[in-house]
């Protein structure tokens, strides 16, 4: 029986139903997985589990290197770290489009 408020499916809007949110992050990484196998510049196909560990490779490897930089204003002596690489700047750079949905250039 279908309740006031539920949708076509029968779920309420109060109370999410807990397989909604991994299924549609699921079949976004699918669809990623579909777009990036598709590109003309791809020679490797990957599957959404592999794009999506190597995404959460790269978000770790910028947010060392973001570490990194800060380390940079604290270091009282010492050898200093090693510079920040194009690759993770261009990540942080996704990733601030991503959390904040502007574009900003990070250096």
């Amino acid at each position: 029986m279908k309740n006031i408020g539920d949708d076509e499916y029968g779920h309420s809007g109060e109370s999410q139903d807990r397989w909604y949110i991994p299924k549609k992050k699921t079949e976004a990484w699918e669809d990623i997985a579909y777009h990036y196998n598709n590109s003309p510049n791809v020679s490797q196909r990957a599957n959404a589990a592999q794009l999506k560990k190597m995404w959460q490779n790269l978000k770790t490897k910028a947010r060392d290197a973001k570490t990194l930089e800060a380390q940079k204003k604290w270091t009282g002596g010492g050898p200093a770290p090693p510079a920040i690489g194009s690759e993770e700047t261009q990540v942080k750079q996704m990733m601030m489009t991503v959390f904040t949905g502007k574009t900003k250039k990070i250096e």
